[in-house]
């Protein structure tokens, strides 16, 4: 094995032992069977308070999803916005597929390009349905509805609960969530080792030789 070979199976050694690793790091969960429909025309949120800095890796998100007539799939898009709202900047986005039905458990949605996040500072999980999801049609059309479950009252008090483009002031309950973060990479600074760089990416999660 030559010594670039080497350096390279050392690299991807740091890779899967390092990088992969994902913390537990906010957490809001629990059973009560409180709830907001994500569905047409309703954008549901939930802000929170990171307590590490490093890459959101993913989120889980407790979610139930009833049978549909029309249906066998649910499609929304997860976006992880800088600040407590809608109005910050984007900065990761995430298209999710959920079987329907969906009995009640914590969806992991996980980022491929895991935004970076600083501890202390509050960010929005936002979902928006993709339009004109129907589930059945008796007596009127009417669109499937992804149950996020929440507390029924404040539990967590890093964020708050959003509804459209407002906090969502007729639900004091903070949904349920986890989010798990990724803290270092395994490498930490520039290497050398005759004349074969070894330096780390962190944006996205590499080593580069």
């Amino acid at each position: 094995m030559t010594l670039k070979n080497k350096i390279t199976f050392l690299a991807f050694v740091l890779m899967t032992n390092c990088v992969s690793a994902q913390i537990l790091d906010q957490s809001n969960t629990g059973t009560n069977n409180w709830y907001t429909c994500t569905t047409d025309g309703q954008i549901v949120g939930q802000s929170f308070t990171s307590g590490m800095t490093g890459n959101l890796a993913s989120i889980n998100l407790d979610f139930e999803i009833f049978s549909c007539t029309y249906a066998n799939h649910y499609k929304f898009t997860t976006d992880i916005i800088d600040g407590g709202g809608y109005g910050g900047i984007v900065l990761a986005t995430d298209t999710v597929t959920v079987a329907v039905p969906f009995t009640r458990s914590l969806l992991p949605i996980n980022f491929s390009n895991a935004p970076s996040i600083t501890s202390g500072n509050v960010y929005t999980i936002r979902l928006t349905p993709l339009p004109h999801q129907v589930c059945d049609s008796i007596p009127t059309p009417h669109y499937v509805c992804a149950r996020w479950y929440e507390s029924p009252s404040n539990t967590y008090p890093g964020g708050v609960p959003y509804l459209n483009s407002a906090v969502d002031s007729s639900n004091s309950g903070d949904k349920y969530f986890n989010t798990y973060v990724i803290t270092g990479n395994g490498i930490f600074e520039n290497s050398f080792m005759n004349k074969i760089a070894i330096y780390p990416n962190p944006s996205s999660n590499q080593i580069t030789i």
